[in-house]
């Protein structure tokens, strides 16, 4: 039971991806041709735990024009003749309105509850260190948050550290950071991420890459750098996950918990699936169906 609550967690925090990053297409969704709509549904073994719905709307240039979530509806407004969103409104009383420079490049954003500010982020890059600074503000509090991102020359990030800033004179707080590296060609080989405390690094994790760009294996450390947790990913020649394998180490002695989960999928013409099971030593778990139109058809 553990275990399927944590998985619907995970899986509609995969399919309901949030509005902060990205440029709102098809292909940000891992999803192929002239999409139209997706209506995704989760079907659990269990009839105690809801059986959500998430839906997604394309318009004809590839934007995401609507999403929901069960109850939780987004629709999306863009600037002409590009796939930047200007304006999204939730539920029909928050709007979110975005700012964009000259190169556009994303400068900002307020987000309106019933036609009041409540909070706002502001992106500010330098171009001499080839860094961005995302300062995230709330209306009651002030200065929350801030996001340090530095790229390569070309275009790659770096390293990414991300702090909490509870006070002016406490200064800023590190959270996480994630060092990310390359080959030649710009394709992703390793990233090495950090989550912090009060007395230092808490968690190091180092995830490899295959060569299409997915995670193959994480490999997570305590501050004593033990090893505790090791998470491998094998793909189909979509490139989804057929199967995950997370191995927990006992801190004490040598024992470890492993735990093995299957995936299984049907697909369209397009190449995308339509149907994934879930399962758990034989036995599924959860069937998730997609049904997907397009443009074309």
């Amino acid at each position: 039971m553990k275990d399927t609550k944590l998985y619907t967690s995970v899986l509609l925090s995969l399919l309901f991806i949030g509005h902060s990053m990205g440029q709102y297409t098809p292909e940000y969704y891992e999803l192929k041709g002239k999409v139209r709509d997706v209506v995704t549904t989760i079907y659990l073994t269990d009839p105690i735990i809801p059986h959500p719905t998430t839906k997604l709307r394309f318009d004809t240039e590839g934007r995401l024009i609507f999403q929901q979530n069960n109850d939780d509806s987004s629709t999306y407004n863009y600037i002409p003749n590009t796939a930047l969103p200007d304006t999204i409104r939730k539920n029909n009383h928050i709007t979110t309105i975005m700012e964009y420079d000259s190169l556009r490049r994303k400068i900002g954003e307020t987000e309106y509850i019933h036609g009041t500010a409540v909070k706002s982020t502001v992106i500010h890059f330098d171009t001499t260190t080839n860094t961005e600074y995302e300062t995230h503000y709330t209306t009651n509090v002030g200065l929350t948050s801030q996001t340090m991102s530095i790229y390569d020359q070309d275009g790659c990030k770096i390293k990414e550290c991300k702090y909490t800033i509870s006070n002016l004179e406490c200064g800023k707080q590190i959270v996480s950071s994630i060092e990310y590296i390359y080959d030649v060609e710009s394709n992703p080989l390793q990233y090495i991420r950090y989550i912090y405390n009060e007395e230092g690094v808490s968690i190091r994790s180092i995830a490899n890459y295959n060569k299409q760009g997915k995670i193959k294996e994480e490999k997570s450390y305590s501050s004593d750098d033990l090893l505790f947790r090791s998470t491998k990913n094998e793909y189909d020649k979509h490139g989804n996950t057929k199967k995950r394998t997370i191995t927990f180490f006992s801190e004490y002695d040598n024992s470890k918990i492993v735990s093995t989960y299957d995936f299984k999928y049907k697909y369209d013409a397009q190449g995308n699936w339509t149907e994934q099971s879930y399962i758990i030593d034989d036995r599924i778990i959860s069937t998730t169906l997609r049904q997907i139109s397009y443009y074309n058809e």
